[in-house]
């Protein structure tokens, strides 16, 4: 639209302001917080999986097999870390087994890798592993060290799922807000 009879000068008014304004300040912010929440949320999850899995170990484990656990007992965190760093370890040896094997037999191994590792993904080689350790060492039976690891594993899950579902309801509107934290 052209106007003929308009001078556009006095059409536009432009100021100048001292500083950037509040809306300018915080979006330049907003990458930097952005950085620092992500750098937190990964500090935050790895401690409170930890929590969780020691929380799990330490009530459902030793009701449902019978042990004594304590707070500031060494017994308690070598049992339920120890365990808690099977189910990793067995997926990165026999990952790294599976890729060597596919190496150097030309990608025949996968035949029999993948197959592995979605065994071990789903966590049959540390129950097993435990299973067979709680029935040496600590005299249960097979079936009883089974139940309780599985219940280990479920309650930690449900735990770490219902913190997780609360952090990112707070990190959703703490943010949809413009408030941060």
């Amino acid at each position: 639209m052209t106007y003929i009879k308009s001078n556009a000068s006095q059409d536009v008014v432009v100021t100048r302001r001292d500083g950037l304004s509040r809306e300018t300040l915080d979006a330049l912010k907003r990458p930097a917080q952005m950085r620092a929440m992500q750098a937190l949320t990964y500090v935050v999850s790895v401690v409170v999986a930890l929590a969780s899995w020691l929380v799990a170990w330490r009530y459902v484990m030793g009701r449902m097999l019978g042990l004594a656990y304590r707070w500031r007992e060494v017994r308690l965190y070598q049992h339920a870390l120890g365990w808690a760093l099977v189910y990793p370890l067995t997926n990165g040896v026999l990952a790294g087994l599976t890729v060597l094997l596919a190496t150097l037999t030309a990608g025949i191994a996968l035949v029999v890798g993948i197959p592995i590792l979605l065994v071990t993904l789903l966590g049959a080689v540390s129950v097993l592993l435990f299973v067979r350790w709680s029935s040496r060492m600590l005299h249960v039976l097979p079936w009883r060290a089974f139940r309780a690891y599985v219940l280990v594993a479920f309650t930690a899950n449900v735990l770490y799922l219902a913190f997780s579902v609360f952090y990112a309801a707070r990190l959703g509107v703490a943010w949809r807000l413009g408030t941060g934290w």
